[in-house]
């Protein structure tokens, strides 16, 4: 199955168990933080497959996860985002932020 972009924002100023979060994000291929509560993250896996391994660790916070286009978008983030997302799958990895 080909890798897909995702992304999922939290609902902010929640309680989130964040080693928790980090070690189901580290699931997918690879995942950025481009605002607070709201990653960009790289699978295979479905939406509704990512809903289940995400929410036992946000069990009591809205969250919305989608796929997303990595051709068609438009935006106002950091340098550093534009440029992991324009390299395509699996370019997270080793770049700093």
């Amino acid at each position: 199955m080909k890798n897909k972009f995702y992304i999922l924002s939290i609902q902010p100023n929640t309680q989130v168990e964040e080693k928790a979060l980090i070690q189901k994000l580290d699931i997918a291929d690879d995942w950025i933080q481009i605002f607070p509560y709201t990653f960009i993250f790289i699978s295979n896996r479905s939406s509704k497959e990512w809903f289940n391994i995400l929410k036992p660790v946000l069990d009591v916070q809205l969250f919305f996860i989608s796929e997303i286009s990595n051709s068609n978008r438009q935006g106002w983030i950091p340098k550093w985002a534009w440029d992991r997302l324009k390299q395509g799958k699996n370019s997270f990895i080793d770049i700093e932020q």
